[in-house]
């Protein structure tokens, strides 16, 4: 269900049809371990980065101020289900524009991240289930905000494997 984008500051409902939690968890444990990375090498400038420096930092703020308020508004939505006997595989965050269009810069931020993986910075990319898991999220946010229907977990993971020419079920 998704409320249309009306006047500023109007709430809007995102849904997440098909959430799994394990792989929610999976994404959420790679993200944290790639933002800690880049909190060193921003900090600490190492060789390699200097000239790269500004969208480093630029990356870490969208992300982690995205990540800081996604985490909580999710587990809230999560124990507010589970609280009530709903399932967690429908279901739906109440969110701002502002954080629409946050989540929308942190998945631009993210994906600059995991091409950095395995060259600049020495944690390897994330598994294709991890990282598609967060670009299925964060994707989610733009696509119903502009008035798209909600596409669930798994259609979505099948749909991104085909378009890549890998096979993948639904399981």
């Amino acid at each position: 269900m998704v409320e249309p984008a009306g006047a500023e500051g109007q709430s809007l409902w995102i849904s997440f049809p098909g959430l799994r939690v394990e792989a929610l968890r999976t994404a959420q444990r790679w993200d944290d371990a790639l933002l800690r990375e880049l909190q060193l090498m921003v900090r600490g400038d190492p060789s390699g980065v200097r000239d790269d420096l500004d969208q480093l930092e630029s990356d870490l703020v969208r992300v982690t101020t995205a990540v800081a308020r996604l985490r909580p508004a999710l587990e809230d939505a999560m124990r507010a289900a589970t609280g009530a006997g709903r399932p967690l595989d429908d279901l739906v965050l109440v969110v701002t524009p502002e954080l629409v269009e946050q989540a929308e810069e942190a998945d631009a931020a993210f994906l600059r991240i995991d091409a950095r993986c395995g060259g600049v910075m020495l944690l390897s990319p994330p598994p294709p289930e991890a990282s598609g898991f967060r670009r299925w999220f964060l994707q989610q946010f733009r696509a119903q905000a502009s008035g798209q229907a909600p596409v669930g977990w798994d259609e979505w993971w099948v749909q991104q494997a085909e378009a890549d020419g890998v096979v993948r079920s639904r399981a």
